[in-house]
């Protein structure tokens, strides 16, 4: 009987544990790669998040910095074009020519357009050959001394010089890159000076100036087109004034001058 007895308990202690192992078996369990995968999802739609509102400021940033201030320094050279009006004398166009340098201000107002502002001085120097002197009225430039025989003659100019300009970018920039600029400029020179210098028998010589007197005009405008790539700029020049007052003679000194520039970047 104390056989049978124990046999029926162990038994009913293997069906509980068996039991037991199917309830544990059957509930549904959170693995930790199941709550991971719940994380990484959580993160990564907050992560785009931030990410769409940082690049919505960097790209609003961005169109905005376009905008803004610069100053740089400007050289240009170039040689006069064209002929002297009214005279039978010629312009020497190898050794005539116009020199400018300065500070220029560029105020953007956008990617590809801006403001430009130049501030500098200007030389101009225009050699004659074949006598224009004397094709010239009045007492402030007399006929050639006797006995001698012009050898150049030459007017030169210095002048303070304002300009205002228009640039046009042919892309989006912040820096100097390629652009056409479209410019209206003046200038006051301070000093006119016309030279003539002779030569006469026994290698004489002489040479007379004639200073900022009232045959030579003191204000000087005109219009200017710059080609731009980056540092280097082609230009070209058209003076709308005359040098000469057109009371006292009708001689016109030529109004072109094409040249190249340098920009600091």
């Amino acid at each position: 009987m104390k056989k049978i007895i124990l046999l029926l308990t162990l038994t009913g202690l293997s069906l509980s544990g068996i039991m037991a192992q199917a309830d544990t078996t059957a509930q549904p369990t959170v693995t930790q790669q199941d709550a991971i995968a719940f994380d990484d999802g959580s993160s990564s739609i907050l992560g785009d998040f931030l990410d769409f509102v940082v690049n919505k400021s960097k790209k609003k940033e961005k169109k905005e910095s376009y905008k803004g201030w610069d100053a740089k320094a400007y050289a240009g050279f170039g040689f006069v074009a064209g002929k002297l009006k009214n005279s039978d004398a010629r312009i020497a166009h190898g050794a005539s020519y116009s020199v400018d340098f300065g500070v220029k201000t560029i105020y953007r107002i956008s990617g590809i357009y801006a403001l430009t502002f130049n501030t500098g001085f200007m030389h101009n120097r225009y050699k004659i050959v074949d006598g224009l002197s004397n094709n010239l009225t009045g007492n402030f430039i007399p006929a050639t001394p006797t006995n001698f025989v012009v050898n150049s003659e030459r007017f030169r100019t210095w002048g303070l010089s304002l300009s205002f300009g228009n640039r046009f970018n042919f892309r989006k920039t912040r820096h100097t890159g390629n652009y056409l600029e479209l410019s209206v400029y003046g200038s006051y020179t301070y000093s006119r000076n016309y030279i003539t210098s002779y030569e006469g028998e026994n290698n004489a010589s002489a040479t007379v100036f004639y200073k900022n007197n009232n045959l030579f005009l003191p204000f000087e405008a005109g219009g200017q087109v710059n080609l731009g790539f980056h540092w280097f700029n082609v230009w070209g020049r058209y003076r709308f004034t005359n040098w000469f007052d057109s009371a006292q003679t009708n001689v016109k000194l030529p109004r072109f001058v094409i040249g190249i520039g340098v920009i600091t970047l």
